[in-house]
């Protein structure tokens, strides 16, 4: 994820009013960024991509011993994604309400 991006959005989404939800939203979005910035961070995810390869590898093997095992396995690798790739749909969901801020700033201030 690229933080010089992000920061720029974020930076723009500062000057939004009026919408508590979404100053929240940039908030945590901002914290969340933060967090990527830490070194642990680079560790962590690493940590669990090695965890997803293995559950993947016992599941592509035939290791499981029973359809609920491969279920199972199935779920917690996609949660794991999902918390890998949070940071970057985090990034593109500010993203996309940024241009509809801008976007509903251009329509009112239009004659």
């Amino acid at each position: 994820m690229s933080n010089i991006l992000f920061d720029s959005v974020r930076d723009d989404l500062e000057g939004l009013g009026g919408e508590e939800q979404l100053r929240a939203w940039v908030e945590q979005a901002a914290q969340i960024e933060e967090m990527t910035r830490h070194p642990g961070w680079v560790y962590m995810v690493d940590y669990l991509i090695r965890l997803t390869t293995s559950m993947q590898t016992r599941m592509f093997e035939g290791k499981c011993s029973d359809i609920e095992e491969y279920r199972y396995l199935a779920g917690k690798i996609a949660g794991l994604r999902t918390a890998m790739d949070a940071p970057a749909q985090l990034f593109e969901s500010v993203k996309r309400q940024q241009e509809q801020a801008d976007t509903s700033r251009l329509l009112v201030s239009e004659p």
